[in-house]
């Protein structure tokens, strides 16, 4: 199996006001080998990686070899007033949709590195079709799945999906989602537990 980097996947290093992930330690080229390296070590993709929350998606959680810190955190009594909330989209051709966080800058004691890397891989065959209907541009070659976003965290094993993001992936794809229906029973859970952590911006 052959996984290149997706251009979604760019903004962990080219966007500084990217709500999520942000590297700075590795170069896009030198993460993307690291984690083929990785792969090739564990036994190949379909091993080391487990389902995710469609056929077309799989997950490979991977140590932190970058300085990526984690991407949500605990709501505390001191980090409760500080949440923010506003309609933002990941991309300009994708729908506002209603997010909360809550700013780096004001986490007491700074945010924790993460420990762990969770890797969202689409499949070729999705990212044609979302290609397609979105106007994006496509990597070149022959290749079997595209890493699509870096999610930081403390452990392994995948975070639940927000809600808003459940929301977001059963609109079509040519509003930013990927027309896959909500799962009530994930979603509740999802719900249970965005309800104790929030985003970091």
């Amino acid at each position: 199996m052959s996984i290149v980097l997706d251009e979604f996947c760019y903004r962990h290093w080219d966007n500084p006001k990217y709500h999520g992930a942000r590297i700075t330690t590795m170069t896009k080229d030198e993460f993307i080998e690291h984690v083929r390296k990785y792969i090739a070590e564990n036994g190949g993709f379909d091993k080391c990686s487990v389902e995710g929350y469609a056929p077309f998606c799989r997950h490979i959680f991977i140590p932190n070899p970058t300085d990526a810190c984690v991407d949500a955190v605990k709501i505390t009594p001191e980090i409760e007033p500080l949440i923010k909330s506003g309609y933002c989209a990941r991309r300009d051709d994708e729908l506002p949709v209603l997010c909360r966080w809550v700013c780096a800058q004001d986490i007491p004691g700074g945010i924790p590195k993460a420990n762990v890397l969770d890797l969202i891989f689409y499949n070729h065959e999705q990212l044609v079709a979302e290609a397609k209907d979105m106007n994006l541009q496509l990597q070149p070659g022959d290749w079997d799945w595209g890493l699509i976003s870096i999610k930081g965290q403390d452990k392994p094993g995948e975070i639940p999906m927000q809600p808003i993001t459940a929301m977001r992936n059963a609109l079509g794809r040519q509003y930013g989602g990927s027309s896959v229906p909500i799962d009530e029973a994930k979603y509740r859970a999802s719900a249970e537990y965005w309800n104790k952590y929030v985003s970091v911006q």
